[in-house]
């Protein structure tokens, strides 16, 4: 019998699968238990075997396929950026061969799994069909890591979708594109601000820049309206060139704090890039009452600050207190010197001398714009702070000089010094420290900006404050945040924080000038992607192996004839 003979050489090849079959089995260890169920679920999970996973990953290559879904796949008429990139992902998974395993991402300015690997083309186009644009941009620094291998070293392919990059460096190692779309006419706002004028009793600065992918220069006018009642402030007739344009700075005159909305009348291919939502900050003084019964030279402080409307003296419902040497009776106080007993310090003892002063936490509100170096704390006592308290400066002793503590709804900022004697009265950093604490214990400390660029965060207001922030977003729904910053801004519109008989508004708008110019301004490798389907089946292989068993055979054959 020689593998000449068809008959005797088909019958060997089917028993190849039947020698693969049977060595790819894995025989289970009989072992006796009482808890039948628990292993029947592990049965279940391992039915494929470790063995045939590293068959099928050796003969077949995985594929990360990445969308991309940011702002600028939005853009165009019929057929958006984005409607064709989900169209070129569906031909790429229909091109696979069986055996080759996808997964289907999104990125704008984060990964987002839309499946993990399968095999399965039906839930893989059913990812691509559920993809939906997003408002924030493009951050290619998400795709860091995909190049490196992925489950135990196993083989992979990243191939992204998208409408452009701004360089091939951008792009991690190995990363292929595919680029869809083209670059269509478009003008957007890429940087907007509002603010109130002190020059003006009644009167708003505007600022706002364009960019434009068009190839020539438009013209059409922008709208400055109120937000709510939609009153006109200001209507700009303005020329956008091709490219990013000078910044425009207007006067709005008679013009009141608040809510406006600035948009450009005119088509073109993006939308989300045509409006800016602005808020003219107006922050009210914080209320100050002085509780010292010698209080000259805190007035003083006071008025310097009031002329700046930042500070206000009044005698009934304070936002802070100031006091000395006493513990008044109000939910935000700022102490000097402390003596007797009170609830903000313990075990108080006698004078320290030669004190060196060493800052803990210099980037807290407080003393932000405090030289602690210059400042003598001569009359600071030993002290203990009460539970949880925060200790911002304390002398190279271990004694707390300056520190924030709460109790019960209350918040104090206790100063360990005495001002006369150190001279604190005469230091320009007298006022500056109560302006620092009165901010900060009022929630005022992080001034809100007009605008902020959708996909960043903002810092809340109230570094110190113990009540959280109840936050409305554009779409109407409402978030409670505890922390310090809220965020990712991921809404287009204005934004409403409240804390108790406290409130805080600001916009969010696009500002983004890579996606506003719609690729015109960016490269994408000229590479072309190579064929995904570059796996080989298992019978491919056995035919090759049977070709080459059935080669030998001969030339054996013959040469044994021969000879």
């Amino acid at each position: 019998m020689t593998f000449l003979a068809p008959f005797y050489f088909w019958t060997f090849l089917a028993l190849i699968p039947l020698l693969g079959v049977y060595f790819l089995k894995v025989r289970p260890r009989r072992v006796t238990t009482t808890a039948l169920f628990l292993w029947m679920r592990i049965y279940e999970e391992k039915r494929r075997t470790a063995i045939f996973r590293r068959l099928r990953d050796l003969f077949s290559l995985s594929l990360l396929l990445i969308v991309d879904h940011s702002v600028s796949m939005s853009a165009g008429g019929r057929e958006s950026s984005l409607d064709q990139a989900k169209a070129k992902a569906e031909d790429l998974i229909r091109g696979l061969r069986g055996n080759q395993r996808a997964a289907v991402i999104t990125l704008a300015s984060d990964l987002g799994f839309q499946t993990h690997l399968t095999d399965n083309p039906r839930a893989l186009l059913d990812a691509i069909d559920r993809i939906s644009p997003s408002t924030l941009p493009l951050r290619l620094e998400a795709l860091k890591g995909l190049e490196k291998p992925i489950g135990g070293g196993s083989i992979h392919r990243v191939v992204f979708v998208t409408d452009g990059v701004t360089r091939d460096e951008d792009l991690p190692t190995g990363v292929e594109v595919i680029r869809v779309g083209e670059t269509r006419g478009n003008v957007g706002i890429v940087a907007a601000d509002m603010l109130l004028l002190p020059s003006l009793e009644q009167g708003l600065g505007l600022y706002f820049q364009l960019a434009s992918s068009f190839e020539e220069s438009r013209s059409f006018d922008v709208i400055v309206r109120r937000s709510g009642d939609g009153v006109i402030g200001k209507l700009i007739e303005v020329t956008a060139d091709p490219g990013l344009n000078e910044p425009e700075i207007y006067t709005l005159v008679d013009a009141e704090a608040g809510a406006w909305e600035l948009e450009l009348d005119l088509k073109d291919a993006l939308s989300a890039d045509n409006r800016a939502w602005l808020v003219a900050q107006q922050q009210a003084p914080v209320k100050v009452r002085i509780a010292v019964e010698e209080g000259y030279f805190f007035e003083k402080a006071v008025l310097a600050l009031e002329e700046q409307n930042r500070l206000m003296m009044v005698e009934e419902a304070p936002d802070v207190v100031l006091a000395m040497a006493s513990t008044p009776d109000a939910p935000s106080s700022l102490i000097f010197q402390p003596d007797g007993t009170a609830q903000w310090w313990q075990g108080l003892g006698d004078d320290i001398e030669e004190v060196v002063a060493k800052v803990l936490v210099g980037d807290h509100p407080v003393l932000r714009s405090v030289d602690v170096s210059s400042m003598r704390f001569v009359g600071a006592r030993d002290l203990q702070t009460p539970d949880d308290a925060l200790v911002l400066v304390e002398s190279d002793l271990g004694v707390p000089l300056i520190y924030v503590a709460r109790e019960e709804g209350r918040v104090a900022v206790v100063v360990n010094m005495d001002p006369m004697a150190s001279n604190f009265y005469f230091s320009a950093w007298f006022p500056v420290l109560i302006q620092g604490v009165a901010m900060t214990l009022s929630a005022r400390d992080s001034p809100l900006a007009s605008s902020y660029v959708v996909g960043k965060s903002v810092a809340l207001p109230g570094y110190e404050a113990v009540s959280p922030v109840d936050v409305f977003l554009p779409g109407g729904r409402h978030v409670e945040e505890s922390g310090r910053v809220f965020g990712p801004l991921t809404e287009f519109g204005f934004y409403r924080m409240t804390r108790p008989k406290q409130e805080w508004e600001f916009g969010v708008s696009m500002f983004q000038r890579e996606e506003t110019l719609l690729g015109a301004e960016r490269e994408v490798s000229s590479k072309e992607v190579r064929n995904l389907a570059s796996g080989s089946p298992l019978a491919w292989w056995l035919t090759v192996f049977a070709m080459l068993v059935l080669v030998a055979e001969s030339v054996l054959y013959h040469r044994r004839k021969v000879g």
